[in-house]
This record gives C-alpha cells, structure tokens and sequence, in this order.
C-alpha cells in the first residue's frame, strides 16, 4: 500500500509556484512498525544536488519523527532495512504497476509499514533551501510520516495534510502530525500527547526495567537512566531517597529515551548519544554548540554502552558486537579503534545495554536483569558472573 506525493496539472503548476499542489494518497493508515528501532539504506541519489545534500535533507526528515517519538533510524550500507530510498524514473523497483509518471505527475511514493520503502521521481528537479523546483526536506518528511503509517490529515497546516505547499523554511512538523505519530508509537518526553491532552506515563519500575544507561557523574554518583527518568544510586545498595527524578531536571536539554551516556575522567564533561547526535554537558548545563551529529565521529548512530575505562583512561563505546575508542577531544574514533568485543572483552555479551567504571575500580556491563563484573586488572569476567542486577544494585525484593 502506497502513500503518494503528486503535483497538480501542468497548468496549475504554471500559474503560480506558491499554488497548492495535489498529493494523492493511495490507500488509507492503520499500520505501523512492531519495532522502535528502523535501519535505512540509500540505494540510488538523484544528481540535482550533491549526495551530500541529499543525505541531510533526508537525515532531517527522519529527525523530524524521532525527536518527537522513542523512534530511532540506523543507516546501513548495505543488506537488509527497513526502508529502502531510491531516486528513479518510468519503472523502477517496485514495478510496472508503480511506475513514475515523468515530470509534473508523481513526485514520490512511499509504502506502510511493515515494508516502508520511500521512492522518489527523479523526473522531477529535487532541491533544498530553495523555493524553485520541488522541495527534498518537505517530500522526504510527508513521505516518511506515511513509511511509519500515517495517513493524509485534515488540518491544513499539517505535512501529512495531502496538499504539497512548497519550500518552507524552518520545516518543522505541526501539532496534528506529532499527535499523529504519537498515538502509534508514544512519545519520547514524559508529556505524551493524545487526543490534545498532555499525560505523564510515569516513571518505569526500575526493579523490573532494563537500562538505557549507567554512568558515574560529575560528583561521582552512580545514575541509571531509563525513558525519562534517573534514579540516583546509594553505592549498589539501592536507590537515594527523592528519586526517580525527570531526566530533563536533572540535564536541561537533554531528550528522553537515550542510548547511552558516560562522564570523562579528564574534563569532567558528560556526554549523551542518541541516534545521530550527541550531547555535552558541564556539569547540568548543556554546552554551546550541542547537539552534534554523530556523523564524521567514526561512531555508529545508537550505541549500546559508553564509559571511560579504568585500564587506561580511554573511552570506550560499544555496539553489537564491535567497541569503538574515542577521542574526546577531536570527538572521533582513534586510528585502528574499531575492534571485536568477543576478542578483547572476553566473556561480554554483544548487543549490552549499559555499562560503566564503578569507583572500585572494575567494569559494570547490563543485558536485561542480569549484570557482568569485569576484572580491570585481570582482564576477565569474574568467576560466578553474570548475577541479577535488580537484587545486588536496586535492593529490589
């Protein structure tokens, strides 16, 4: 089933660029992913602006949906994904029944979950930050509204409303949209949106919860973060009294729902990553400039685990099945830092959800209820490891 992105006639797009253009919607929502976490892959580029260009543009259009929901997007380069993104012309992948119209008909199609696909008309002249020829920010937003199994809306001042209004600076999604979006998947801020009415979920049972991420603070405290929440740890006998607390109290800027997060030893900075961008902190204030894109770091977007290792005073940052050495001070990947967690950590499991450098001087690492103590100094998993986290750190029941 296809969501569809089409001008008017010739004429109506003669008369004025300004003109509302018609965009027909081929079948109705009512989808949506089984899954928060979606990978990319560029398959073909249009040449009416660099590959550069294009990427952001649709980089952007894919942060327009996850800042607003606990939605995340990996590019992958190659094999399998989630959504497919293809320029073509006449008949392309997906068939004769679908084919591209030439200029001045289809602009673009994209197909519900769970296939996603987004195709774009490369007929048709592509551009961004500009209002001559069709605008790559506005198309690639609505047409990846209907990847995540949105429906055209009534509200005119909506993307999805089924109307193509043009270059428009400072592309934002409306509130129609973000209460749209959010009744399929949630939000990624405790004031979650629905039917208009702003509800605070509340904070997750922290005994029963995995963890987004474990660090040891500015001051030196243990925090461990989930959704949109921190709990303060007394040592690893249990939660400080007055916690749970908001994330957003505690670092204001910071987003709900992160992959990870860590303090360095040197700078006393705290960094936070999700998706493709990260952010800095001095002490609870978030520094000017951030957030970053990840993107020219040599890090993959959401990364499973980050924290300073005790060894050597290095960074180390970990995804599936690879760990990553970073650099905070060029913030990239040091030469030859990207190696095989099985063969240097030995006894870890890949794809973890949290770890960190407790003040005894070992590393901590958290899959689901179970946790992991690696020996710094023997460079091993202690004897009787993994053990449950929720007893030993939470003094859960």
């Amino acid at each position: 089933m296809i969501g569809s992105a089409v001008m008017g006639s010739d004429n109506e797009a003669t008369i004025s660029k300004f003109m509302p253009e018609r965009l027909r919607r081929y079948a109705l929502g009512g989808y949506k992913w089984g899954k928060t976490d979606l990978t990319f892959r560029f398959l073909s580029y249009t040449s009416d602006m660099t590959d550069s260009e294009q990427r952001d543009a649709i980089y952007r259009s894919f942060k327009h949906w996850s800042d607003v929901t606990p939605l995340t997007f990996t590019e992958v380069s190659n094999g399998e994904a989630d959504i497919l993104i293809e320029f073509a012309t006449g008949v392309h992948s997906d068939g004769p029944g679908a084919a591209f119209d030439g200029p001045g008909g289809t602009l673009a199609h994209a197909y519900f979950p769970e296939d996603g696909d987004m195709h774009f008309d490369d007929d048709e002249y592509f551009t961004v930050n500009s209002d001559h020829g069709i605008n790559l920010d506005f198309t690639a937003t609505h047409e990846l509204g209907h990847s995540l199994g949105l429906s055209h809306s009534g509200d005119q001042n909506a993307i999805m409303y089924p109307f193509y209004l043009g270059y428009v600076p400072d592309l934002q999604l409306k509130q129609d949209d973000i209460i749209g979006i959010q009744t399929l998947y949630g939000s990624n801020e405790a004031d979650v949106i629905t039917d208009g009415t702003p509800v605070d979920p509340g904070a997750p049972d922290v005994c029963t919860s995995d963890f987004d991420a474990v660090l040891t603070d500015y001051d030196k405290n243990t925090l461990v973060i989930k959704g949109l929440y921190l709990w303060k740890l007394h040592g690893n006998d249990g939660v400080v009294s007055g916690y749970p607390r908001r994330l957003k109290e505690e670092f204001p800027g910071l987003p709900g729902n992160i992959n990870t997060g860590f303090t360095s030893f040197w700078s006393g900075r705290t960094f936070f990553f999700k998706g493709d961008r990260f952010w800095r902190f001095y002490g609870s204030e978030l520094e000017a400039g951030y957030p970053k894109n990840i993107q020219g770091t040599g890090l993959p977007r959401n990364p499973d685990a980050a924290f300073v290792w005790s060894g050597d005073g290095k960074i180390y940052i970990f995804k599936r099945s690879k760990y990553y050495i970073w650099n905070e001070n060029d913030e990239k990947v040091i030469p030859g830092g990207v190696r095989s967690i099985r063969k240097h950590w030995a006894g870890i499991p890949s794809k973890i959800d949290a770890a960190f450098s407790w003040v005894d001087g070992n590393t901590y690492f958290f899959k689901g209820n179970s946790y992991w103590l690696f020996n710094d100094m023997e460079m091993r998993v202690e004897y009787g490891y993994p053990k449950d986290k929720s007893e030993d750190w939470l003094n859960c029941n």
